[in-house]
């Protein structure tokens, strides 16, 4: 075991991660104590903070001379903490998910390393290349086809809800487009159910997305067809399962950002 990391996911390629974490770390750094802010030393001096909340940060930095983002994830509580020693919590299920969807030959981001330490959990992944496709629509719109892409997300929704698993989260910049190809990342929320419910909070979130972004109908068009083509539901029954939830989001977001955009369900 490198230092107190403890391998929880990813077996010899997880011990290296750990070696490469451990050498980055601040000189005089204790083994046995490696807290968080020694964890977020290391991985600022080998790449750079992408996003950054109270209880949770994503880096993209290279190890085993690959490009990946590590996402740490820092214990709220000591139940919390335990929980994570226990092995048990978002980082963990999202590495197992991952490991079960590619199985499956759902597109999404390689799981390589879950590492666990005192106050977190460490979850590295391969970094895709491409970019998130609300990044692409905001800053070069022209540089892509978006009825492709719309196609695209539209299949991948529903062979993910084909595999009996939901995302969770399908907001636009969880949605990487690079080499005419699309992946689904950020796996925290995913879940193994069955439920309309929850698939149709998927579609929701990604409707939402395209409505506040401008989406063309005739683009959006093409994500509803593939969606229905794959999935074998009907466009009466995907609207049924995805109204109440828009229009639930619709109604926060309003709140919080006013007005954007154009509706296209309902």
């Amino acid at each position: 075991m490198s230092g107190a990391f403890r391998p929880l996911r990813g077996g010899a390629r997880a011990t290296e991660i750990a070696g490469e974490l451990r050498a980055a770390m601040p000189a005089g750094t204790d083994a046995a104590t490696n807290k968080v802010s020694s964890v977020r030393a290391a991985l600022d001096s080998m790449g750079q903070c992408v996003k950054d909340d109270p209880f949770s940060a994503v880096f993209l930095a290279e190890l085993r001379g690959r490009p990946c983002y590590c996402k740490l994830f820092i214990a709220k509580s000591p139940v919390q903490s335990l929980l994570f020693r226990l092995v048990r919590g978002r980082a963990l299920r999202s590495y197992d998910s991952a490991e079960s969807l590619r199985a499956l030959g759902v597109q999404v981001a390689e799981p390589l390393a879950c590492l666990g330490f005192n106050g977190g959990v460490l979850l590295v992944t391969e970094a895709l290349p491409g970019d998130d496709i609300k990044a692409l629509w905001m800053q070069r719109p022209d540089t892509v086809r978006w009825d492709r892409v719309m196609n695209a997300c539209g299949s991948a929704l529903a062979e993910l809800h084909d595999t009996g698993y939901t995302h969770g989260d399908t907001k636009w910049s969880n949605w990487v487009w690079g080499d005419g190809r699309l992946t689904l990342v950020d796996l925290d929320a995913i879940r193994h159910s069955a439920q309309r419910s929850r698939r149709g909070r998927d579609l929701a979130r990604f409707i939402l997305n395209a409505e506040e972004m401008g989406l063309p109908r005739a683009d959006f068009e093409h994500f509803l067809d593939a969606y229905t083509d794959i999935s074998g539901i009907s466009r009466d029954a995907v609207e049924a399962m995805a109204l109440a939830p828009l229009r639930r989001l619709r109604k926060k977001h309003r709140k919080r950002y006013g007005q954007r955009g154009h509706t296209l369900m309902g």
